[in-house]
């Protein structure tokens, strides 16, 4: 169905509506029911553009793709912690929007904006692992074995 040998021709399901599709999904994060209201599609239909789109990938585009986003986290995973390290913004009170201070006369702050940042960060840490295969389930094999030892009573007193 699609071209997998690594070739370098232009992919022209990247192109119009199905490349949007794709972008909309993979690159932007978008659920399929948010796309598909979108394009006036079903969310099955999404799916299925999803899928041709993906077979139709060169593995060297796809592996570009990785490459690109990678850098897009790592980019924007900068961002976030840049904002997590910047001062607490101060808290406006009343209807004149003075600045709040507590008991010692120090500024009230908000860190909500830099706990969103750090949450921020966290996402695109955890994109970045899914992305290359770092969460992926493990096989593991465990054995061993236990031994029962009756102390204090005689065979014949068990039967």
């Amino acid at each position: 169905m699609g071209n997998r040998d690594g070739g370098s021709r232009p992919n022209p399901q990247l192109e119009g509506r199905n490349g949007s599709i794709w972008r909309a999904v993979t690159i932007y994060r978008r659920n399929y029911e948010d796309v598909a209201d979108e394009f006036g599609i079903s969310k099955a239909r999404v799916a299925q553009i999803i899928q041709q789109v993906r077979e139709s990938i060169p593995v060297t585009d796809l592996d570009a793709m990785r490459r690109e986003s990678l850098e897009l986290y790592a980019e924007l995973t900068r961002r976030a912690l840049e904002i997590a390290d910047q001062a607490a913004a101060p808290i406006f009170v009343g209807k004149d929007g003075t600045i709040a201070y507590d008991e010692n006369n120090n500024v009230v702050r908000d860190y909500t904006g830099r706990l969103r940042a750090m949450e921020t960060a966290a996402k695109f840490d955890a994109e970045t692992r899914k992305l290359m295969g770092l969460d992926s389930a493990t096989k593991a094999e465990i054995s061993g074995s236990f031994k029962v030892e009756i102390v204090g009573v005689s065979p014949d007193e068990l039967s």
